[in-house]
């Protein structure tokens, strides 16, 4: 039985939209907050090299930090959090990173749903550039650009998938933001 909002976790590669239409989707759904995963890569990666056993460890702490702080709080109890990954299926540590979200989402009583967004590798490689994440503006992360890094992530195996009754796949191909946001509105509401 859930007793929180809902835990909405938007998974997929890089250039699938997910950061977007995660802030396209928070401003329809009162009281909620969009997690992506680059305020903790970000954070572990000013201090840190990436991929390193120290980076991947403070990853790992903030995550659990703020998942921990997230369950506990009664004060965010209402609130929607609308995390962002990428998670590859090779990769051990995305495995453990992913599987953190359920078993946080059911300790808070919160309805867990995961969102796995993929798109045409075409069109993914094209918005990789796109000048949105060429110049991401103000409060806005940096992004991966480089298509060849994107071409070994995407010939590394599919997406991540959580092969639950809640989780929706959803191909962002042809989409824009805000279509794919009312897609997943639609369904997030038909799932409470």
């Amino acid at each position: 039985m859930t007793t929180a909002a809902p835990f909405i976790y938007l998974v997929g590669y890089p250039g699938v939209g997910k950061q977007t239409v995660a802030h396209i989707l928070a401003k329809s759904i009162p009281d909620s907050r969009v997690i992506s995963n680059h305020l903790i890569i970000d954070l572990a990666r000013s201090i840190f090299r990436h991929g390193s056993r120290e980076y991947e460890e403070m990853r790992s702490k903030l995550r659990k930090a703020m998942l921990e702080s997230i369950v506990e709080s009664e004060i965010v109890k209402g609130t929607t959090f609308i995390f962002t990954g990428a998670h590859g299926t090779t990769n051990p540590i995305s495995k453990v990173i992913a599987g953190e979200f359920p078993p946080a989402a059911e300790k808070r009583g919160s309805k867990f749903i995961p969102v796995i967004l993929t798109c045409d590798r075409e069109e993914q490689m094209q918005r990789l550039v796109s000048p949105g994440r060429l110049n991401p503006g103000e409060n806005k992360t940096p992004k991966l650009i480089d298509q060849a890094g994107l071409a070994r992530i995407l010939d590394s195996g599919p997406c991540f998938r959580f092969n639950t009754e809640d989780e929706l796949l959803l191909d962002t191909t042809g989409k824009t933001a805000e279509e794919v946001a009312q897609i997943i509105l639609d369904y997030v509401n038909q799932k409470k």
